[in-house]
């Protein structure tokens, strides 16, 4: 019950980052933990150093623990969600640079995620697919290579444009695709995330295109509750709006809320940034 609950606040001085790492290495096949134990050390905490010892600054404020887990999601595989997952799959090294890059990057401006990675690449002796733009990469069957919008289909017509009133077509530039790569693995992993930016930057095109993709490229049936938030908009907002989208079922555990159509709801919060923060 409330009546029973405790909050117990650490510091980041008393927290080390490794047993966090070291417990997800665990759960990895036998055959990588000593692989991944050996990147770590050498690469990941000195990214990590490199974004905290140089004071740059986070697009969102979070703990070292949260900037930590993102990189650890990035790494992660769901069989459900990547069809080209195979029992037994290992990390290649370079996946293992994208994911330190983007999931330190993903909370850092541009420019610095641009420095990260040329940095990250440069430590470990691998190249780039393209100097000139670091963040134009990505991995597309096992391999590391720029991105090539040519090879997305999408119709930006006048006509297809007044005829998508529901959702407006993405040019798919390489600055489009890669910021969208920065979340879809947190999306397909369930994982809750934050899109920022400049008003009118395209954030709700890219969430939705993002989500219209994993649609596509996966078996997965998705719903989509979207809350708009102001100053008012409480946590009594978010459960009615679960309600809405929601069957709620007893259990064991307790209530339990299923999506009543799909087999997953994405609870889309639009402007979140306007909300009053509760005390906690």
């Amino acid at each position: 019950t409330i009546s029973r609950l405790n909050m117990i606040f650490l510091s980041e001085e008393d927290i080390d980052v490794k047993p966090l790492v070291s417990s997800w290495i665990i759960k990895q096949p036998d055959e990588s933990q000593g692989q991944l134990e050996t990147w770590c050390e050498q690469l990941f905490y000195k990214a990590l150093d490199w974004v905290y010892k140089g004071n740059k600054p986070l697009v969102v404020d979070t703990t070292r623990m949260g900037m930590v887990a993102n990189v650890l999601n990035h790494m992660s595989i769901d069989p459900e969600v990547n069809p080209t997952y195979q029992e037994g799959w290992q990390i290649s090294k370079k996946e293992f640079l994208l994911a330190v890059c983007r999931g330190l990057g993903g909370n850092l401006s541009e420019e610095h995620r641009a420095d990260l990675t040329r940095e990250v690449f440069k430590w470990a002796g691998e190249p780039l697919p393209d100097s000139m733009r670091p963040l134009n990469a990505h991995f597309y069957d096992g391999l590391l290579s720029c991105y090539e919008p040519a090879a997305y289909e999408t119709n930006v017509s006048l006509e297809a444009v007044q005829a998508s009133a529901t959702l407006p077509p993405l040019v798919p530039t390489v600055s489009a695709l890669a910021n969208m790569d920065l979340f879809r693995r947190w999306l397909a992993d369930e994982q809750p995330f934050i899109v920022c930016g400049p008003e009118g930057c395209g954030k709700n095109l890219l969430i939705r295109h993002a989500i219209a993709r994993l649609q596509n490229e996966t078996d997965l049936t998705l719903s989509i509750a979207t809350l708009h938030c102001n100053a008012q908009t409480s946590s009594r907002d978010v459960l009615q709006k679960l309600r809405q989208f929601c069957a709620v079922t007893t259990g064991n555990s307790g209530k339990i809320y299923r999506p009543k159509e799909g087999r997953r709801l994405v609870f889309y919060m639009k402007d979140i940034n306007l909300s009053t923060p509760d005390k906690y």
